[in-house]
């Protein structure tokens, strides 16, 4: 019933930001395959990480204002691996070869914006620092863990993050998906 639900927004031109698991859900939705969506071949995505803009997206309104280091907070095992017909890659990284794309009012990305967002606090960075623990002591290899405590030592804020949202909110106000 998601599906239908994203499905139907786009089609009425409703704008949808999805993020991490709600960008999985939007490709699957607008390819009408639950194969749009595989496990990470790379492994888990965890920690901060740069970005790299792809068809001229940095000029993308959503990514307004954005550094030259695109440095995001990821959390995902996931990853699209089948863009929606129609919709432009507008950027990837490293773990995540679809990581933001944009279809009509559907923009999707992998990265998680609201853990940088929090940053003003320290809460972003503390609640990363949470989950890489949790996940730690859950790895079920040595490399696995490994990799996870690489991602906890480099962990580093994100300060772009708030620009997403507050990008997002002027794109709506100012009809960009109309």
């Amino acid at each position: 019933e998601l599906f239908n639900l994203i499905t139907k927004a786009i089609e009425l031109e409703i704008p949808l930001l999805g993020i991490c698991g709600g960008h999985q859900y939007g490709a699957q939705a607008l390819t009408g395959s639950s194969f749009a969506v595989i496990e990470n071949p790379s492994g888990p995505n965890r920690g901060t990480s740069n970005l790299v803009f792809i068809n001229g997206s940095a000029d993308h309104p959503l990514f307004y204002g954005c550094s030259n280091n695109h440095l995001f907070q990821w959390s995902h095992a996931s990853v699209v691996d089948k863009l929606p017909e129609g919709a432009l890659r507008l950027a990837a990284n490293t773990n995540a070869v679809y990581a933001a794309f944009q279809r009509s009012s559907f923009i999707g990305l992998q990265f998680n914006p609201e853990f940088g967002a929090l940053k003003q606090t320290g809460f972003g960075v503390k609640l990363m620092q949470e989950i890489l623990t949790l996940h730690i002591a859950e790895a079920e290899t040595e490399e696995h863990r490994y990799q996870l405590e690489l991602a906890l030592d480099d962990l580093r804020p994100a300060p772009d993050s708030a620009k997403i949202f507050a990008n997002w909110v002027e794109m709506i106000e100012a009809g960009f998906f109309k």
